[in-house]
């Protein structure tokens, strides 16, 4: 075990992600599937990176380009992304359109189908639209399906996220599993299918969690850290961020700041639900049944690691409503609205509400987060990432973050 707690290792391991963010930055082509991985990569883990690395722009892509896998694959990390733009849907499925109409599998081996981020990207932004139109993504899952057996047999590197493709596609059957780490990039790309969701992770290595955070932490507390490519790089800065964090126990040490921290535990808490179901001595389960079950175990998980929570703080009306927040961090300036679905409510209900919510928290000066977080236990909503997609974002001095859990890659 590396002994996180001396000062002359969190130097070393600080000075190791900062020459993973200048190496970001230096390297950094927003129009390049790497860099769309990057941004994807923090996103989904719920990292910061805070590179300063300039954004992608449609009108910065050409016209000419826009069916071409790697700016297709580019845009398609971006979809489910809070603060992309309206018109990257529109580019995206024209685009890929366009693509399906060429041959995914040619014999000079020039294709997406051959490069594992591109295929990730293409992935991506099909579960990110399949609400809109799914046929995108039901090409990419047939092709996975049918050429599993012509994917190249390189790296555990490449193999994760050719894995990490077939499940945003439901092509399960084209994952490839027992993957082994054999340096600190693989460790760290393993360590991040974690980080984003147990499911194909647990299906892709037999190593767990815990192990692969220890590895990465003994690999860069004694060498020098060597990714190639900006890719690569992204990836292992988000993957040591969050091994630091965890095991130090400061929150900001690794860039994770608090919102970050408490939407990782909005996306872990049905873990702890189906752990609490198996009881010793076939006791009886935990039973969660409405969001005040949901509200009172969130602030028992919360009591762990903040001191001052304040439940039920009365609100400012908005219009004609009044509204209690659920859950108030006030030296963090945090306020967390929970909910769970029901069959009685619709997902139409439930943007809705989410919608009043924002509303209601913006312009109060207590409040600089709302993390509204929603338990859908019976994966009621059809399109949670499109919800999260088009509810969280920043309005005024307000940042709002959706949190649907459980839910599909």
């Amino acid at each position: 075990m590396v002994p996180v707690n001396s000062t002359a290792l969190a130097r070393s391991f600080a000075a190791q992600l900062a020459d993973l963010r200048q190496g970001i930055r230096e390297s950094w082509h927003a129009q390049t599937p790497e860099a769309g991985l990057v941004e994807w990569a923090a996103f989904r883990s719920g990292t910061q990176l805070e590179t300063g690395a300039d954004p992608l722009a449609v009108a910065k892509i050409p016209v000419r380009r826009r069916a071409e896998a790697p700016i297709l694959a580019a845009v398609g990390f971006r979809l489910p992304l809070p603060a992309t733009a309206d018109d990257f849907a529109g580019l995206w499925l024209d685009g890929m359109r366009r693509l399906m109409t060429r041959d995914p599998v040619p014999a000079d081996r020039n294709s997406f189908f051959y490069r594992p981020v591109e295929l990730l990207g293409l992935a991506v932004g099909g579960s990110a639209l399949a609400g809109k139109d799914d046929t995108p993504l039901r090409w990419l899952r047939d092709l996975l399906e049918s050429r599993r057996d012509d994917l190249p047999r390189s790296g555990t590197w490449a193999a994760a996220l050719e894995a990490l493709a077939a499940w945003h596609t439901g092509a399960h059957r084209a994952v490839r599993t027992h993957l082994e780490p054999l340096d600190a990039v693989d460790t760290a790309v393993l360590l991040w299918l974690y980080l984003i969701d147990d499911g194909p992770a647990a299906a892709a290595t037999p190593v767990t969690r815990e192990a692969l955070s220890r590895q990465l932490l003994e690999c860069a507390s004694s060498t020098l850290l060597r990714p190639q490519g900006l890719g690569q790089r992204g990836i292992l800065c988000v993957a040591l961020q969050r091994a630091v964090a965890e095991a130090v126990g400061d929150l900001r040490l690794g860039g994770l700041r608090t919102a970050e921290f408490v939407v990782t535990l909005c996306r872990r808490f049905p873990l702890l639900i189906a752990e609490m179901q198996k009881r010793h001595n076939h006791r009886q389960a935990l039973a969660i049944t409405d969001e005040y079950d949901v509200q009172d175990l969130l602030r028992g998980i919360l009591s762990l690691h903040f001191d001052d929570i304040r439940p039920e703080e009365g609100n400012p009306s908005h219009g004609a409503v009044q509204s209690r927040s659920d859950l108030f961090l006030k030296p963090e300036r945090i306020v967390i609205e929970t909910k769970m679905t029901r069959k009685s409510l619709s997902q139409r209900e439930l943007v809705h509400q989410l919608i009043q919510d924002k509303a209601l928290y913006q312009g109060h000066p207590g409040y600089t987060t709302l993390i509204c977080f929603v338990y859908d236990p019976g994966h009621l909503l059809t399109n949670p990432t499109a919800i999260e997609h088009d509810l969280s974002g920043q309005d005024g001095g307000l940042t709002t973050i959706v949190v649907i859990s459980p839910r599909g890659l």
